[in-house]
């Protein structure tokens, strides 16, 4: 039996170098599937960082778009930037004033006449006597002459990107109209522009990095055929221009791999744990997926309720708005109203008071709204100190209860710290009828409640869509 010795070594080292082999394959396997698990991650997470990006500057530009078609569409802006040039009515009277930028975030306006002439200019939300747009002129004539062309298309907006300060400007333009005004004469002459540049500032690019949970974070305007498609967040329909978002991405892939680097080398070191090593780290690396995972998500439904939702109130916003306007006229069954909100003597309190005490009035002004409004209504806010709400009811005496509901309730005072503040409301209401689009449905509702405003404010009025109805007041 003296071969038994030579054997039993022979097995061993067999064993052993299997058990090498099978400790080097197993370490070879798991670092090339860590290895593509961690760039996976990586990738992903970036893409959802530009996804969140794409969300935020789509809805921006969206808004901005919206937002100059309103204006444009507006019988009082054709009449005193149209058919007469009135700077007191656009500046003194702050119709199309300072408000753009401290509401709506609007820095550059320029109103075109007829013959391309920047007649009337907002720089940095402020009167100019200098164009707005100097910069890249050709490329905004271009537009201008776009926004023209779509006068017969009514509620449509041209968009392109410029770039100022090296950072992106993106630009709205439409053409300005009675918006159906019967009181505004049009006339045979061409056709005015109204143009609005919203700037992505530094200080604006710094909240967006916050958000985005970014090191580093800026925007460059790009030709999209020279770019890599994976660097371009948004490129607008009307333009050959694009934002090409330049950021350290967020990688959690590799901060899981130096996390496993302990391991590894534990791993190496200590051959005959390696099971139980690698059993442990799998589970703390399937804890950690989890765990990144669920803060994915997580990212992922803070960014997108921060895109549809107005930050200070928490109401819906504009954005939100128009998509569960577009929902309700389309599955109308007749029982749709939309009542427009406009505060009354809120300026006074931002003016005297700061913008926190406006805020906190405007906080205030939610709450109550949603604590006097039934189920099944929706209440956002779309402007400085303007809000809707979308009820789902058109009985006319059903809907005057809720607008004096209202009207009681944000007439009671509003406390805050050793001062008092008292604020009104005037509204506007409009049943939906057969046809309406959102667009119809707003405007009626405005002009309601530019007519109850002309009453007295305090009040609320329906849109004379149908027999005339008084003027209603809250005793």
């Amino acid at each position: 039996m003296g071969f038994a010795k030579p054997v039993t070594i022979a097995f061993g080292r067999t064993a052993t170098m299997l058990l090498i082999a099978a400790v080097t394959i197993v370490l070879v396997l798991s670092s090339g599937l860590v290895l593509r698990a961690a760039r996976v991650q990586n990738e992903r997470a970036a893409e959802q960082t530009r996804h969140f990006a794409n969300i935020l500057l789509t809805n921006r530009l969206k808004f901005m778009s919206q937002t100059v078609v309103d204006y444009g569409d507006w019988g009082d802006a054709y009449r005193h930037l149209h058919l007469k040039l009135d700077p007191r009515w656009a500046w003194d009277q702050n119709n199309m004033g300072r408000t753009l930028k401290d509401d709506l975030g609007i820095e550059a306006l320029a109103v075109f006449d007829g013959a391309d002439r920047e007649v009337y200019s907002l720089a940095d939300g402020m009167r100019s006597d200098h164009p707005a747009f100097a910069f890249e002129r050709d490329r905004v004539n271009q537009l201008v002459h776009d926004a023209r062309a779509t006068r017969s298309r009514s509620g449509e907006a041209v968009q392109t990107i410029i770039s100022l300060k090296g950072s992106p400007m993106f630009v709205a333009a439409a053409a300005i109209s009675p918006g159906g005004d019967e009181t505004v004469k049009p006339d045979d002459l061409t056709t005015s522009v109204l143009v609005f540049g919203d700037w992505l500032s530094p200080g604006e690019l710094e909240e967006m990095r916050l958000q985005l949970g970014l090191e580093r974070l800026r925007f460059k305007v790009v030709d999209p055929a020279a770019r890599p498609s994976h660097d371009i967040v948004l490129a607008s329909a009307t333009s050959d221009r694009a934002v090409a978002m330049i950021a350290d991405y967020p990688e959690p892939g590799t901060a899981m791999l130096w996390s496993l680097l302990p391991w590894v080398l534990g791993l190496v070191v200590a051959v005959g744990g390696f099971v139980i090593v690698l059993a442990h780290q799998g589970m703390r690396s399937a804890r950690e997926g989890k765990d990144l995972a669920q803060a994915l998500r997580a990212a992922k439904r803070h960014a997108e309720h921060q895109a549809f939702h107005d930050m200070l109130t928490s109401l819906p916003n504009r954005a939100s708005f128009q998509n569960a306007i577009w929902r309700a006229i389309g599955s109308n069954t007749g029982d749709l109203a939309l009542l427009y909100l406009d505060l009354d003597h809120f300026k006074a309190v931002n003016d005297r008071f700061g913008h926190a005490a406006g805020d906190h009035v405007l906080r205030e002004v939610a709450r109550r709204l949603m604590q006097a409004l039934p189920a099944g209504d929706l209440c956002a806010r779309i402007g400085g100190d303007e809000f809707v709400i979308l009820a789902a009811s058109s009985n006319r005496y059903e809907l005057g209860l809720r607008a004096r509901r209202i009207i009681r309730s944000l007439s009671e005072p509003i406390p805050h710290g050793d001062e008092v503040f008292r604020v009104g409301v005037t509204i506007g209401v409009a049943l939906a009828i057969d046809g309406d689009d959102p667009e119809t449905l707003m405007k009626s509702a405005d002009v309601a409640l530019y007519q109850a405003k002309e009453a007295g404010r305090g009040r609320f009025r329906f849109a004379e869509r149908a027999p005339a109805v008084l003027d209603s007041v809250v005793a």
